[in-house]
């Protein structure tokens, strides 16, 4: 939104998809942050773990090297980065023009970023926060 209001990118799709479509991408990342928390119990090797995930996003998101010329396995790895899903729905609502319901596929796509690891996250966080060696507790 800041690119729209503030530096004069063109926005020719719809502002309401362009703020949720940002309200979701950063629970999804904050979801995946707590999933790789939640699985690993430690602090510093999550932080290490979600670093390379995060630094391989802007590799793989699809902004320097178009997906269409990736291999497989690339675009397997950015199917599971949530920044592109959301960097597809951003150029779809700023620069092509796209009907909002076009960029209901990855405002979906974004939203099982935040759904899939609940149940995960639900039962790892009670058994860590049971456990206070995990969190610092006495």
């Amino acid at each position: 939104l800041m690119l729209v209001t503030m530096m004069g990118v063109p926005a020719r799709g719809s502002y309401m998809m362009l703020t949720l479509g940002t309200l979701v991408f950063l629970v999804a990342a904050m979801s995946v942050a707590l999933l790789v928390l939640s699985i690993t119990s430690n602090l510093r090797f999550g932080l290490s773990i979600t670093g390379f995930y995060a630094a391989t996003a802007l590799a793989f998101a699809g902004i320097t090297f178009p997906p269409i010329s990736m291999p497989l396995f690339a675009k397997l790895w950015r199917s599971i980065i949530p920044l592109s899903w959301f960097l597809e729905l951003q150029y779809d609502q700023t620069l092509r023009w796209v009907p909002v319901s076009f960029s209901m596929y990855q405002l979906g796509l974004l939203m099982l970023f935040i759904v899939l690891p609940l149940p995960i996250i639900a039962l790892r966080m009670s058994r860590i926060l049971a456990r206070p060696e995990y969190w610092g507790g006495q």
